[in-house]
């Protein structure tokens, strides 16, 4: 019950992921240019990365429902005081400011029922409840698109901002945590330290190890090339490949398929291969797609949906990696403080390839330009993963 909860609670928030079906809209209802329509994007990514190390206080002091209310209701106001912003500098204020806090607060909350009722298979788990806000654009781009072709953008905020701040606290009400399992998480321990883990390392004992920084800069690459090109998902199907606005709109909710596919597929993979190859595997695949991108010169739509199919699934791949491997190598006792400070990288990785994305479009004239810097950190993906987690062996959350 409590996964089917959390990934409808994540549908909820994984709505950020459908920027891109807001975007075109906004550049014409506020005359705006392609840098100024992301940042909204950019910020509620980077103030939801900021407020996850304060969320996991929150959550530890008064609970998961409290938490999931709190951060419900400030997630509806940014969306509906977004509905009557006079510039886009408004909606970056409002939606991406006061609904990113909101996001923070509640994103924690499945996340961390998931790593403590499954302490034998948290890849899996924590994999499943993410698949929500991966899988979101499903459902809630073509709820927007359609919202936006009737009425117009700024009735979208108001009808999804209303929606979320009454369906968040009801989906959490039912929410407590387990009570701890001393044998468990004795066995969890035994396990992880068998694979190279640093079992029960607070977050000053965390970033003194090696894996850490390589988890961090592993996590920050993989959002770099994942958000980057979700962010340009839709201009991308419109203005390169000439698919319509509402072909657009349903490229962004089949993609979303594969976001959510990536996570539970990822979190399995890092409980059963390793770190190390899973990690390396998923900048491999990167590197691939962009590739293809770069060579296919005639911008065919087929190309376009296998590209970018991968480039979702592997966002959706380092979310489940990067808390799974939080947990592997640091232990449960401090995951959530520890997990928000690696999901640091998430939040810088929004704001840099948001940024490069949009400026890159703007100076050359096509979005065709981001592909070599996704190339670039694919490539070194792939060198960071296979040096920086070199210690840590293949293992299994679960006992055979």
């Amino acid at each position: 019950m409590y996964l089917a909860l959390g990934l409808i609670l994540n549908i909820c928030l994984g709505t950020v992921y459908s920027w891109s079906v807001f975007r075109v809209p906004l550049e014409v209802h506020f005359t705006a240019g392609a840098v100024a329509s992301g940042l909204p994007y950019m910020i509620m990514l980077a103030v939801f990365s900021l407020t996850m190390p304060v969320a996991g206080t929150v959550l530890k002091r008064i609970g998961p429902r409290q938490t999931a209310l709190i951060g419900g209701v400030l997630l509806g106001a940014g969306w509906i005081g977004s509905s009557w912003a006079p510039t886009i500098a408004a909606v970056s204020l409002f939606w991406g400011g006061l609904g990113g806090v909101g996001v923070g607060l509640t994103y924690v909350v499945p996340l961390t029922m998931a790593h403590a009722w499954f302490p034998r298979r948290r890849g899996l788990a924590m994999g499943l409840v993410l698949g929500g806000f991966g899988m979101s654009p499903f459902v809630t781009a073509p709820i927007a698109e359609l919202i936006i072709e009737r009425i117009d953008v700024l009735a979208a905020f108001r009808i999804l901002g209303i929606a979320f701040a009454v369906l968040i606290p009801v989906l959490a009400a039912s929410f407590r945590m387990p009570q701890v399992d001393g044998e468990a998480d004795r066995r969890a321990t035994a396990t992880q330290t068998a694979a190279g883990g640093r079992a029960l390392l607070t977050p000053r004992g965390m970033i003194k190890t090696r894996e850490f920084y390589a988890l961090w800069v592993a996590l920050l690459l993989g959002s770099i090339i994942g958000l980057g090109a979700i962010a340009i998902t839709a201009p991308w199907a419109q203005r390169i490949v000439g698919l319509t606005g509402g072909a657009a709109a349903l490229a962004v909710s089949i993609l979303a398929i594969f976001n959510g596919v990536g996570r539970p597929l990822f979190g399995f993979l890092t409980d059963h291969l390793g770190l190390r190859r899973t990690a390396v595997s998923a900048f491999v695949m990167s590197a691939v797609a962009t590739t293809a991108l770069i060579l296919d010169t005639g911008n065919s739509v087929y190309s376009f949906a296998g590209a970018f199919a991968i480039f979702w699934l592997l966002l959706g791949g380092w979310l489940a990696i990067a808390p799974a491997a939080t947990a592997l190598l640091f232990g449960p006792v401090s995951y959530p403080q520890n997990y928000g400070i690696v999901f640091q990288a998430y939040g810088l990785g929004a704001i840099l390839g948001t940024l490069y994305s949009g400026r890159l479009n703007e100076l050359f004239g096509s979005y065709r330009a981001v592909l070599w810097p996704m190339l670039v950190a694919g490539v070194v993906g792939v060198v960071v993963s296979w040096w920086g987690f070199s210690r840590v062996r293949a293992r299994e959350y679960h006992q055979k």
